[in-house]
């Protein structure tokens, strides 16, 4: 599989999860809050941005490492025989992971948190909250998962599946959800869903700090950082030291991380 067919596959799957998350929204929504529609607009802008820059600096470039490590013998899968579906399997459990850890870090060492924050800034909670990452932070996370790519020696259909697999969970968690707790309960067993990360935008930092996964919620369990959460409570996302309005415009966004 090549670039273009990676990213025709990956678009689609997205737009597809885009429009299921979005009418999910509208029948069941968690919380009105209070002048969105600009606002969302904003974190479409931003994504566009983001979708700019990643392209014209790493334009496929998880797909040109994987046939490198294919081609070079590099990695895991490369020296080992698996059968194609335990590599796809592993590959997308190891991504989840990593995105798990990379998302504690951006916690947890300043330097990154002063780029995370744009996301966290957001005033209002719905999917297009997932499209507001700052674009630094998305490159500095590159050649982090490209490094895990040569590692496994990570098969393209792998990347693939965990692409779409992640951008489906990730307009989920960001949702504007109000499910039913009974649901809820039985999902967070294995994955996270939109209250678990809810209480994670949330601006008190005993539950920011909480909930970092984006697919499953064994990594929350094992470094014992899960808090649970439901469609019931209450919370105020945020942040304290930001208003909605210092960080409405796409330059202020921007400019967030070096002020």
């Amino acid at each position: 599989m090549d670039e273009t067919r990676f990213a025709y596959w990956k678009t689609i799957a997205f737009l597809g999860s885009l429009a299921m998350i979005v009418a999910a929204e509208r029948l069941f929504i968690w919380k009105r809050f209070a002048g969105p529609g600009s606002g969302r607009l904003r974190n479409v802008w931003l994504a566009a941005t983001d979708a700019l820059v990643l392209g014209v600096v790493c334009a496929g470039c998880s797909c040109a490492a994987s046939r490198f490590a294919t081609g070079s013998g590099l990695g895991l899968f490369n020296r080992i025989e698996a059968p194609p579906w335990l590599a796809v399997l592993v590959t997308v459990v190891s991504f989840d992971a990593l995105a798990w850890a990379w998302h504690r870090a951006n916690h947890r060492v300043p330097a990154l948190w002063r780029f995370h924050r744009v996301h966290h800034s957001d005033p209002a909670f719905d999917a297009t909250t997932s499209f507001r990452f700052h674009p630094v932070e998305l490159l500095l996370s590159v050649p982090v998962r490209l490094l895990l790519v040569l590692a496994l020696g990570a098969p393209v259909v792998g990347i693939l599946v965990f692409e779409v697999t992640f951008g489906f969970f990730n307009l989920f968690v960001h949702a504007n959800l109000r499910l039913p707790k009974r649901l809820e309960s039985a999902l967070a067993v294995v994955f996270v869903h939109p209250a678990l990360h809810r209480l994670h935008h949330s601006r008190v930092i005993a539950e920011s700090s909480r909930n970092f996964g984006t697919i499953l919620s064994v990594w929350d369990r094992a470094g014992r950082t899960m808090l649970r959460s439901d469609s019931a409570r209450a919370v105020d996302v945020g942040l304290d030291d930001l208003d909605g309005g210092r960080v409405a415009g796409l330059l202020a966004q921007l400019r967030l991380p070096f002020r």
